[in-house]
């Protein structure tokens, strides 16, 4: 009896073990970058050679539910971008950048732990949170035919007093349709930080070393739209006010993009402009090569991709910036060009 006990062990393990992973996704990508950049205002020049690892794993647990789990090289809250030669040689660091459970019951989702960003960003542009950002807390999404809302109460910054946390509740509520076939997403958010200004949070640079002394409670309109000229074209805009702030509180951005990037030899290629004021956002969440992560900026970016394969692709993106803009970020200086050039080689499988 033992030894057909121990036989019967034997074959079903395998199959038990087969039935886990038949609930699995995984997903990984690596991308190589050479980036120059040219900062006038601080009166600096770089070369940096960057890589980007990434790989994520999808467990299905039942219909309902499921654990999303993703590593990713480096370790700031904008980048998982590791610098060459930046650790004496050392290893880079890797980190999971997204950790959450998710539960789907029909057209409601919610999302709990550290988890990517839901909420629409008209374009998929980076004005108000930087594209690798992840938010930490609670997500609730619905969507009821061609209208959505998003919901979030997020973790930014834990007080261990307890008195000064700084958190900040989103929510999104907006429409997407089509008509004479031309797709449109229109939409309204709002990002209301609580305890940012008493805890000295809020900023005019990535680093925080340079502070607004305002608080944060940005309203948002946006628009995207998508059709057909014989290439795919997207054409979106999105403008901002913090209403926390009294003045220099506005930022805009507008861009146009042509083609799509799926199979092997697709290709897109875009432009897009922004003007973002002193005050008009948390500048440690903003795009992470725009004008430096610093406010008060204006300024353009081209931006091309070709894919080489179904799977790898070469990149590029240009940064013709200028930093204090109005004069407002430093008074005591006049505004002064950014540029930065990003060539890529990525694969994702």
């Amino acid at each position: 009896m033992k030894k057909l006990l121990s036989l019967g062990l034997l074959i079903a393990a395998p199959v038990s073990f087969a039935n886990v992973w038949d609930k699995v996704e995984t997903s990984a990508d690596f991308r190589y970058r050479l980036e120059n950049s040219k900062d006038d205002f601080s009166d600096k020049s770089r070369n940096r050679q960057r890589i980007r690892a990434r790989a994520g794993l999808k467990y299905q647990v039942d219909e309902v539910t499921s654990i999303n789990l993703r590593l990713a090289t480096a370790g700031g809250a904008t980048s998982t971008n590791d610098t060459l030669g930046d650790s004496d040689g050392a290893a880079g660091a890797v980190f999971f950048d997204r950790a959450y459970v998710a539960h789907k019951i029909g057209d409601l989702t919610l999302n709990m732990g550290r988890i990517k960003n839901m909420f629409v960003r008209a374009g998929k542009n980076q004005m108000i949170w930087d594209s690798d950002l992840n938010f930490e807390g609670i997500h609730a999404g619905y969507q009821y035919g061609g209208a959505y809302v998003n919901l979030g109460s997020f973790w930014v910054e834990e007080d261990k007093t307890g008195n000064d946390d700084v958190t900040i509740a989103s929510s999104q509520l907006g429409y997407k349709g089509k008509a004479s076939g031309v797709k449109y997403n229109v939409g309204v958010s709002n990002y209301n930080y609580r305890h940012a200004k008493s805890a000295g949070f809020t900023s005019a640079d990535g680093d925080g070393s340079t502070l607004t002394g305002e608080g944060m409670n940005i309203l948002e309109t946006y628009l995207e739209v998508a059709f057909d000229l014989g290439v795919p074209v997207k054409v979106f805009a999105s403008a901002i006010t913090n209403s926390e702030a009294d003045e220099d509180n506005k930022g805009n951005i507008v861009g146009v993009e042509l083609g799509k990037t799926e199979k092997k030899g697709s290709w897109k290629v875009g432009i897009n402009q922004r003007t973002v004021e002193l005050n008009a956002v948390e500048a440690r969440f903003i795009d992470g090569d725009f004008a430096g992560k610093r406010t008060d900026n204006s300024g353009t970016v081209v931006y091309g991709k070709y894919m080489a394969t179904d799977n790898a692709y070469l990149s590029m993106g240009l940064f013709n910036n200028t930093v204090n803009a109005d004069e407002k970020y430093d008074p005591t200086k006049e505004a002064e060009d950014y540029s930065k050039l990003q060539v890529d080689y990525g694969i994702k499988f």
